[in-house]
């Protein structure tokens, strides 16, 4: 996902990349090419991580791609 994304605006958990236990963590509470609505993000120098609205947790932002369908 860009790193310019906004609260509000949606993003698609691909499940690739990152390391497998965040993807197996990520997995066990998000759907695959299921869309989330961003609720906030945290960029960091060597990290990015996502809260999606109605999800608990952080994640990393390199297993999601942006959602520009509308």
């Amino acid at each position: 996902m860009r790193l310019d994304t906004k609260p509000g605006e949606r993003v698609r958990f691909a499940n690739t990349n990152g390391y497998g236990t965040e993807r197996y963590n990520a997995s066990q509470v998000l759907d695959t090419d299921t869309s989330y609505v961003v609720q906030e993000m945290s960029a960091g120098g060597w990290h990015s991580t996502v809260r999606l609205e109605g999800v608990i947790g952080w994640f990393n932002t390199v297993m999601f791609e942006n959602d520009d369908v509308l």
